[in-house]
């Protein structure tokens, strides 16, 4: 996981968008992932993110993505999801 995250961190967005595409299932089981683990952790979290379960999206998408959450500050409003409207 680490290995990911330091690839997709310090990757320019520019070399991200000009990779080879593949589905977010594809790229991770590539990235050396096993299927229990993108089963149990990576598909419930990023189907809250792509809004399907099934992670066909692109895995250019998935690495920009990715790359915004490590780079960027995640937060959660102060009375939780929930209070959102």
């Amino acid at each position: 996981l680490a290995a990911l995250g330091a690839r997709d961190t310090l990757a320019p967005a520019r070399t991200i968008k000009h990779a080879p595409e593949y589905t977010t299932r594809t790229a991770l089981a590539d990235a050396g992932f096993s299927e229990p683990f993108v089963e149990d952790f990576f598909r419930p979290f990023l189907a809250g993110v792509f809004l399907e379960d099934t992670l066909e999206t692109s895995s250019r998408v998935f690495h920009l993505v990715w790359r915004s959450m490590l780079r960027g500050a995640l937060c959660l409003p102060a009375f939780g999801v929930q209070s959102v409207p």
